[in-house]
Parts: structure tokens; sequence; C-alpha cells
């Protein structure tokens, strides 16, 4: 059991164990959140860092261990209770409300009201307008929350953990949708509150961020406490022998690559859409793995979706196989063998009043319909858990 210095810490998890049916995430964990720094909480997919959060948010409830904040045990039924306590959670799964304005998610469930109980709406905006400040963005408060760009929205779920004076913030991978300068923002508006005291918990697979931002930075593994370390006193590699529980010799492995002879599976050229990309051409290869980078609003995705057929190219053309493809709807680049994962997987990826199973066969319910045009539950069923 580790022992902390309590003068120090203002949040302190003591022995946390979560058991789920069949699965121990979480195996006796403890440490200490220090006042005004970052810490980083790391580890491989199914470490159980977001378990770990989820307990602090109070969403969860450990199954065993205790929690301190500044010395003092508290327990949590909810995530309220959490946030009466000054703890506040971003997570990874945005929860924008979409048709309402940016400052009405700023201040969600706590608008200010003038002495008819009314909202607000001036003092509401001149509030938000505060915040989004703060952050450096040229946000309208009184825009609808839904039309703001991914990485928008994602500042916009930021500023609503720091607007009720915080006292730990816990960020779930907070720079996943963000751009560069975003992130600089973002880390910027962190030392700043560091300085007023706040504390912060940041969870991250990007470990220059890593090395950038936090102060200490503790391992998890499958459930496990490993260690924290000063991020003075460790550098990338040993961080990673850490997680993974071996050396990493290779960071990339060989790869033969393709000469000029070889059919591409999917050759693009000039591709265009006015106002969104230019001229797009690029090849790729059986087995070829292809990255596009770029900063939010460079294109990647726009020209995904015209690939894909969500959007129609104004010129430039798409070859599957060496074949000229005549990609007019989404139905077409399906039985072509495209698929498109996107980009806001809740809104646009899933129909989530749907059943698992009848997400899994939407993209091809041809194969799962009768004769008569009814849908094959068994069939569909021995799908799903084939998936």
């Amino acid at each position: 059991m580790a022992i902390f210095p309590e003068n120090d810490t203002i949040l302190k998890l003591d022995g946390i164990t979560r058991v789920f049916p069949g699965v121990k995430a979480l195996d006796d964990v403890s440490l200490a959140v220090r006042h005004g720094e970052v810490l980083a909480l790391v580890g491989e997919n199914g470490a159980g860092k977001s378990t770990l959060m989820h307990i602090v948010g109070g969403v969860l409830r450990p199954t065993s261990g205790r929690i301190f904040l500044d010395g003092n045990e508290v327990k949590f039924q909810n995530a309220h209770d959490a946030q009466l306590q000054g703890i506040r959670v971003v997570y990874q799964e945005l929860s924008i409300v979409p048709n309402l304005s940016v400052a009405e998610n700023i201040f969600a469930n706590s608008q200010p009201v003038n002495a008819l109980g009314l909202v607000d709406r001036r003092e509401l905006n001149r509030r938000a307008a505060e915040m989004i400040e703060i952050f450096g963005e040229d946000i309208d408060p009184d825009m609808p929350a839904g039309q703001l760009p991914i990485g928008k929205r994602q500042i916009l779920e930021i500023l609503k953990a720091l607007t009720f004076s915080p006292r730990v913030v816990l960020l779930d991978e907070p720079t996943s949708s963000l751009s560069g300068s975003e992130t600089e923002t973002l880390f910027r508006t962190i030392r700043t509150f560091k300085e007023k005291g706040v504390s912060f918990v940041f969870i991250s697979h990007h470990l220059p961020e890593v090395f950038e931002i936090a102060d200490r930075v503790t391992v998890l593994k499958d459930g496990v406490y490993q260690d924290t370390f000063e991020i003075s006193d460790i550098n990338e590699d040993d961080l990673i022998r850490s997680m993974v529980g071996r050396s990493i010799d290779e960071m990339f492995s060989n790869r033969s690559f393709y000469s000029g002879k070889v059919c591409p599976v999917l050759d693009v050229t000039g591709l265009t859409r006015r106002g969104e990309f230019e001229d797009v051409s690029f090849t790729i290869h059986a087995g070829e793995i292809m990255g596009f980078a770029g900063l939010v609003g460079a294109g990647r995705t726009e020209t995904a979706q015209a690939i894909f057929g969500i959007n129609m190219p104004d010129s430039g053309s798409i070859k599957i196989n060496g074949s000229v493809a005549d990609i007019r709807s989404v139905r077409d680049a399906i039985k072509l063998g495209i698929g498109y994962l996107t980009e806001d997987r809740k809104l646009e990826g899933l129909f989530v009043s749907l059943s698992i199973s009848e997400n899994f066969v939407c993209p091809s319910l041809e194969r799962f319909t009768l004769k008569a045009g009814i849908m094959d539950d068994s069939r569909i069923s021995s799908y799903a858990g084939e998936m």
C-alpha cells in the first residue's frame, strides 16, 4: 500500500478495486494527485484508465477501496456528488446538446436568472464570452452548439468543466479532436488554472503531450498500478517499457514497397470539390495503410466523404482495381467494397436507438432480408454473435 504526503495531496485513491462480471478492471490501485499539478495517467487500451476516471467522477462506485479529498474520505453516489466536491470530468464521449446554444451548454443546469426566475440571456452570454476568451477562441456564445466542428465541441466540453471553480479536472484524451494550435491553447489554459491551484489528471496516448504538460506520470497495466514518475526522471522509452512490460526496439516494422507494375486497389486522381479540397491524388495497394495528416479544415474528412459517395466531387477520377468507379451514392461505394468510419462516431456512425445487432447489419440489409421483405432475426443474431 502506497504512503502519500497528506499535506501536499488534494486527491488520494487508496486500494481502488472494480470488478465487472468476469473482469477485474482495477486491482488495488492507489495513487495521489497533488495540489496544482498535472498528473498524467497512461497505459495501453484496457489498462483501467477510463474506469478509474469514472469512479473518481462518481459515475461508477468502486467494488472496494477509498477516495479522499484534502484528507477527508468521500463517497460519491453519482456524478452530481463528485461535481459538488469540485471534481469535473471531460469525457472522451462528447455530451454537447446540439440544439442549445454554446452559452447554454457551458452553463447547463446553472444558467443565471433574473428576478422573475427566467434565464437572463444577456448575463448568460456575457459569462460564456468570458470563458471563451480565457481559452482564446472566437466562438459566438449564442450560436447553436451543433453547428460547431468536432474540435470546437471538444473545447466546449473543456470550458464546461472549467466553469465552476473546479478543484480537480480529469481530462480523458482531450486532444483527440484538437488541431496543433488548439492543443497549444488547451495547454496554456491548463497552466493558467494550475497557477490558481487547480489539479488535473491528464489521460492520453500521445506521449509527447504527456512530457510537455505533465508534472508526474502514473502508469497502469492490466488494471494494476505500476509506478509514478516525476516527468523529469523518465524518458519516453522507459515510460513505454513500464506501460507494455517490454522494450520497444522498433516503432515501425519493415515494410515492402510496391512497384509501379502492381495495380493499386484504390487510385484517386485530381479529385476536387470546390471550397473543400483540390487536386487530391494518391494510390493505395493491397494490404497497405495510408495516413492522411493535416490541420482541422484541411479537407481530409471531406475527401473521404467524396470517395464514399456522401458528397459528389466536382472533378477527378476514382479507380477500384484499375477500373473507373462511378460512385454516385453511399450504396455505390459499399457495393464496390468501400467502408467508412465517421469522425463523429456517435452522431454520424451509429443508430443509438437501435440494438447492437441491428447496427451491425445496417450497411447490408439485403443479406439479412427474407423474400417477403421481412428481416431474418435468426441470421442477424447469428452474425452479430460472430462479430
